[in-house]
């Protein structure tokens, strides 16, 4: 779901739907955590302008809430510009060590 959020916002935020500019995926992995980093080719953005999707003037809206997914889901998120000026979005899920169950995002203890 975090990818699949990070591309979407990628293309409509990001590159503001235009088929020319690309999106860039890059997967991580080894043995301790997944990495994902998803990059645009916008002009990027600051993150702390993208309303709180929890405050209640924003509990009916029908979209904005593709950040805070992402870092419900993740367990590292950081957003940053890259050279060419656009966002890289890089996310991380730590792995479970061998031998041991993932945890799951709902388990609190």
């Amino acid at each position: 779901m975090s990818v699949r959020e990070a591309v979407i916002n990628a293309h409509n935020y990001g590159n503001h739907g235009e088929k020319e500019k690309k999106i860039r995926l890059i997967i991580e992995l080894d043995a301790e955590k997944l990495t994902l980093r998803v990059q645009d080719q916008g002009s990027g953005f600051d993150p702390t302008s993208v309303p709180d999707p929890c405050q209640e003037e924003n509990l009916l809206r029908t979209s904005g809430r593709g950040l805070f997914l992402m870092k419900a889901f993740m367990d590292e998120m950081e957003i940053q510009r890259t050279p060419q000026g656009g966002t890289d979005l890089v996310m991380s899920k730590r792995l479970p060590r061998t031998g041991q169950p993932a945890k799951s995002p709902y388990d609190h203890n």
